[in-house]
């Protein structure tokens, strides 16, 4: 399921809007769900990012960039990313994840990453 899933990716770097829209919606509904924690949403973004080859990588970083242009990634899952990449409790695969996904939304809104320099250390558990 999760190559059917990274395959979809590819069609981000389409330029189709149609397309596009049909696999922002879709990414949306599978990591997005307004029924997960904010926690559970990061998670499955961190889990999504792990392995993924360049070219994946690449069209994941516009699928993130139009997330966080359209409001639909939420403040709460940044500022979590945020933590565990700022936390030296946290491994080192997910602080690379962490930070991949947050350079991804920073891209596209170069404002959401000044916001949050300085980031509290809450010695929240998040694995």
């Amino acid at each position: 399921m999760v190559v059917g899933i990274r395959k979809m990716l590819a069609l981000m770097l389409y330029a189709e809007k149609t397309i596009k829209e049909a696999v922002t919606e879709a990414y949306k509904e599978l990591y997005l769900d307004h029924e997960l924690s904010h926690l559970e949403k990061a998670k499955k973004l961190l889990k999504l990012v792990q392995d993924m080859s360049v070219c994946e990588r690449e069209a994941l970083g516009e699928l993130i960039g139009e997330f966080a242009r359209t409001g639909l990634l939420p403040n709460e899952v940044v500022q979590i990313l945020w933590e565990i990449f700022s936390s030296p409790e946290q491994s080192p695969k997910h602080r690379l994840g962490a930070i991949i996904l947050l350079g991804m939304v920073i891209k596209k809104l170069p404002n959401r990453g000044k916001a949050n320099v300085q980031v509290s250390r809450n010695n929240r558990s998040y694995f």
